[in-house]
């Protein structure tokens, strides 16, 4: 019993990190986007409700094949890590999908230490239990960082491609995952993310990928969004006492 309680503790402190990690947004009367805030980890985080199929498949192909049939961690994979750790191999397992939110939720991305990986675990392990498979991959589309600021699906669509996450072509959404496991040197403004997007799938149209000059002056105009008028600013401010 005590042990089921600690877990439902854990998972709630995941959800309420995951809530309070969206920015603050400033919508007109037709729901259009006025502007756009930083969230506390000076981000840029807009959630989706739900991802298109054929970019959730790439996803998980590329960051998590078993995603549907572990309960929040790769046993292999997770022995892989602790002999390496130990020093009794060179190789290193992959992280699940489940352990990769809670990595980013608990603020872990720069700390990666054998009891944070053991931390790791157990919050994944929560995570399973008292969620769907549906809405731990949702968090996680909305949680992944791509660099520049930017974090989540919705708002690297819209950051890099000037588009939805529904309407991106299917290069154009290996750019984003080919940006996943190195965001600051893969993102699509960077030269190297065409070139890493090829190798995750044998057939692109090099017609339909987006350049780095273009992905740069889209980010450029959608950072244009994140800067509040002073009065704006105390608006925001005074509503976040108060919630």
């Amino acid at each position: 019993m005590t042990l089921l309680v600690s877990l439902k503790l854990a998972n709630d402190k995941l959800l309420n990190t995951y809530l309070n990690n969206e920015s603050f947004t400033l919508l007109d009367r037709n729901n259009d986007l006025i502007s756009l805030s930083l969230n506390s980890k000076d981000f840029y985080a807009t959630y989706k409700t739900e991802i298109k199929a054929d970019l959730k498949k790439l996803i998980l192909q590329k960051e998590d094949k078993y995603f549907h049939f572990h309960l929040g961690f790769n046993p292999i994979s997770s022995s892989l890590n602790v002999l390496s750790k130990l020093g009794l191999t060179s190789r290193n397992g992959s992280s699940t999908i489940t352990e990769q939110l809670a990595k980013i939720l608990l603020n872990n991305e720069n700390k990666r230490t054998f009891k944070n990986k053991l931390q790791e675990l157990f919050y994944a392990f929560s995570l399973e239990l008292f969620n769907s498979k549906d809405t731990i991959f949702l968090m996680y589309a909305n949680s992944i960082y791509f660099g520049n600021q930017i974090q989540g699906i919705q708002n690297a669509s819209l950051a890099y491609f000037n588009s939805s996450p529904e309407s991106l072509t299917k290069e154009q959404m290996l750019q984003l995952v080919a940006t996943i496991n190195s965001p600051n040197y893969y993102n699509p403004k960077e030269l190297e993310n065409i070139e890493k997007a090829k190798t995750i799938a044998s057939k692109a149209n090099e017609n339909y990928f987006l350049d780095a000059k273009q992905a740069q002056a889209n980010l450029v105009n959608f950072k244009k969004q994140g800067v509040f008028p002073l009065e704006l600013n105390s608006f925001k401010n005074q509503n976040a006492k108060l919630s």
